[in-house]
């Protein structure tokens, strides 16, 4: 109602913007196409922009809580664990203290992408010359929350904002920005960071987004991994330790937990 209003008062100070060709009564051109983007921005665009700051206050507030639990760990601990029986209170610290690795684990390498994601692309854009290359670096890191769909969004805003600003020769260099930084993203730190750290194989980490995010909608864009990373651990511990009972290692610095090797055989003559 407020933005009629105001569209109105425009209209009414501005009488040219109303006026059609001659002394037609129908609107004129710029009237229309005024109108058309205020219905644009109030039917379309506001309703992104309310989900896409959604999702970044959920994707903060997870880091958040992730860092408060990898952080006092044994507050939260010891009372879970008292909530288990007794004989299988050893299997329930064994599982929370992976989960902790793995969770520190997934943190580091969250900050490490992006602050990588944010440094590249605030830099990128400083030398291209696009305006508000600071935001846009800081909005590129804080998306990267979101994997792999987080770096999408990244890369089209700042592109679609040089198409309007200068023209799409400036759209496309800073697309091929866009795309060679997340190229460097994708091959070398969200392996390091899905494989390495939190033990996640790409193809799970992709499939898992997408199932997840059905479930939960855009929430499950953000929880994703540390969910998927929660399964992959009680899959490690339940099913394969205590259900199988195959050997596990313990779990490692960096925040991987590895099966024991295969004994091996060595070759030896073979008696007749």
């Amino acid at each position: 109602a407020d933005l009629d209003r105001n569209i109105n008062a425009l209209l009414r100070r501005v009488p040219v913007l109303r006026r059609g060709v001659g002394s037609s009564a129908q609107p004129g051109l710029l009237a229309t196409s005024l109108s058309e983007v205020f219905d644009f921005l109030r039917g379309a665009a506001v309703p992104y922009l309310k989900g896409g700051v959604e999702v970044l206050i959920e994707g903060i507030s997870v880091v958040v809580m992730a860092v408060y639990l990898a952080r006092h760990p044994g507050v939260y601990t010891e009372g879970v664990v008292a909530l288990v029986p007794p004989r299988r209170r050893q299997l329930a610290r064994d599982i929370l203290r992976d989960l902790t690795v793995t969770l520190r684990a997934w943190i580091v390498g969250q900050i490490i992408a992006m602050v990588l994601l944010a440094v590249l692309t605030t830099i990128g854009l400083r030398l291209l010359g696009v305006p508000y290359f600071l935001a846009f670096g800081i909005f590129a890191g804080v998306a990267a929350i979101v994997p792999f769909f987080g770096t999408l969004v990244s890369t089209l805003l700042p592109a679609l904002f040089a198409l309007g600003y200068a023209g799409p020769g400036q759209a496309v260099a800073v697309t091929a920005l866009g795309v060679g930084v997340h190229l460097i993203e994708a091959n070398f730190v969200a392996p390091y960071v899905m494989e390495r750290q939190v033990n996640l194989p790409p193809v799970i980490t992709i499939a898992g987004v997408l199932l997840v995010a059905k479930l939960f909608g855009i929430t499950g864009l953000v929880i994703a991994v540390p969910i998927l990373a929660l399964i992959m651990v009680l899959i490690r511990h339940i099913l394969i330790g205590h259900v199988y009972g195959d050997p596990i290692s313990d779990t490692k610095p960096s925040g991987i937990v590895s099966f024991d090797e295969e004994p091996t055989i060595a070759p030896g003559p073979v008696e007749p």
